[in-house]
């Protein structure tokens, strides 16, 4: 670390381990089944979503409480849901919030948006939706949804639209996607023009190679830019998209050719064009390993397999780019308990697959995708079960994501150019839990990370999530006995 680093970094470990109790402010009177969970607002402050008490009938009554970042109250706003709604996805802009609702009872998703001090702005319900599914992405002035459309639970043919919109919900454009057999939208992003670009994955039947990966350019005005096919495999996985200048760069990880289980980290440059500019295949064995077999645990060394990945950020800097990557070693687990069920059927004798959430990996790539180093963050490493079999974890990303299972939070700014991760351990999945905090601006190979010893070692709960707050401060809040209970770490 530089000498500036540092000694932030010290200060920021000795104020988080004299961690700061459980707020005053609640949340009381919160049925479990009716909790929606809480999200962060951009330096705004956080929203909570649940359902009335004492209601019946098809209609329900739901509470948008917006609340600011010392948990107070800013706002309640009442919106009207079928039976059984939840939140598909929510985000927000500079200037408002749009939640995406799952509405089972009427077969749609419904979305409304909401300006930042808690005021319904729009609604607006999408075409009818046996299995009602949605993501909502950032745009400049607006919102990207990608809809996605099956007839029923029983089928796996899906149609999927991209929809742009105004913070008003007015429609600008809505497509279909022009080949067939669109599978899934991995991730959608928009540039400072109004082009909206989505990686997604198109195929059918059981081999693997009948799957392409593709990444889409719609214009301002929806026009199709370009369409490029850039893996033929289902397993060639992308997880995040970067846009910069007039370029765009996806990651994910990949499998040897032909294969299932990932053996190394892809990155991806195509120019305004669509056209290919540079390509990297970081395999683990010939590239990552050597650089940090030094540092390998003997934790990992009596592991048969070899890490998967999951590509959890990226960042630019001066020098290139920063991709922050999870490992994780998968064996399996005979029956027991699971952390994460997948929706299938259970039992004491069924086999189950444990994850071994390790160490992160930032991978140091230049601008052409040249890897010029490789740093690791350690951590104590925690186990998670998920239901069923499961040969890549990036199976079952979107669950561990919305299960909050993965060990990566977000990016914290410290200061002007200070960047920290924020990572949990969860030592028994629904107890025990423990924060973390990596400095991203160290230059070491091995960048020092702590984990605090706090009261939330000792809760249990129903549910948590690590949030973000003002400058210098995380936020925890958990979910037990129908109250919803804040807590602060001051950095």
């Amino acid at each position: 670390m530089n000498n500036f680093s540092k000694t932030t970094f010290i200060f920021i470990c000795l104020l988080l381990s004299q961690y700061s109790t459980g707020q005053d402010v609640a949340i009381e009177g919160v049925k479990f089944s009716s909790f929606e969970g809480i999200s962060d607002i951009d330096d705004v402050g956080y929203y909570a979503v649940y359902e009335q008490e004492k209601q019946n009938g098809k209609l329900r009554h739901y509470n948008i409480h917006f609340l600011n970042f010392d948990y107070s109250t800013k706002k309640k706003t009442l919106v009207e849901l079928g039976k059984r709604a939840s939140v598909a996805s929510s985000i927000n802009n500079k200037s408002h919030l749009a939640i995406a609702f799952a509405e089972p009872k009427f077969k749609r998703v419904s979305i409304k948006t909401f300006d930042l001090d808690g005021s319904l702005t729009a609604e607006l319900s999408l075409s009818e939706n046996g299995v009602p599914s949605a993501t909502l992405y950032e745009a400049e002035d607006g919102f990207v949804i990608a809809h996605i459309i099956r007839k029923s639970i029983n089928t796996l043919k899906v149609e999927i639209e991209i929809i742009k919109v105004n913070n008003d919900l007015e429609i600008i454009w809505k497509k279909k996607f022009e080949r067939e057999n669109v599978r899934d939208v991995a991730d959608v992003v928009t540039d400072k023009n109004g082009n909206v670009l989505v990686s997604y994955t198109s195929g059918k039947g059981m081999k693997k190679a009948n799957y392409s990966q593709n990444l889409i350019r719609y214009n301002n005005d929806g026009g199709v830019d370009f369409d490029q096919t850039f893996a033929n495999n289902y397993y060639y996985i992308p997880n995040k998209i970067l846009i910069d200048e007039d370029k765009t760069l996806v990651f994910g990880s990949f499998p040897k050719e032909g294969g299932s289980k990932p053996v190394g980290v892809f990155a991806i440059v195509f120019d305004k064009d669509g056209k290919v500019e540079f390509k990297n295949e970081i395999l683990y064995q010939s590239k990552i390993s050597p650089l940090i077999k030094d540092l390998i645990g003997e934790e990992d060394l009596k592991m048969k397999d070899d890490p998967q990945f999951i590509v959890n950020n990226v960042i630019k800097d001066k020098e290139g780019y920063k991709v922050i990557t999870e490992t994780i070693r998968l064996t399996p687990s005979l029956g027991g308990s699971v952390n994460v069920s997948t929706g299938g059927s259970s039992g004491s004798v069924q086999m189950n697959t444990a994850l071994h959430m390790g160490n992160f990996l930032i991978l140091n790539l230049a601008f052409d995708l040249d890897l010029k180093g490789i740093q690791i963050i350690k951590k104590k490493s925690n186990k998670v079960i998920v239901q069923g079999i499961v040969f890549n974890v990036n199976q079952v990303l979107k669950l561990l994501e919305a299960q909050n299972a993965s060990n990566y939070q977000f990016m914290k700014q410290g200061g002007a150019e200070e960047l920290f991760m924020i990572y949990t351990i969860r030592k028994k999945f629904l107890a025990g839990v423990k924060i973390g905090v990596a400095d991203l601006n160290s230059t070491e190979k091995v960048i020092e990370s702590m984990e605090f010893e706090s009261e939330l070692e000792k809760l249990t709960f129903s549910y948590f999530d690590v949030l973000d707050n003002e400058e210098g401060k995380v936020s925890v809040y958990i979910f037990k006995k129908r109250k919803i209970t804040f807590y602060d770490l001051k950095l």
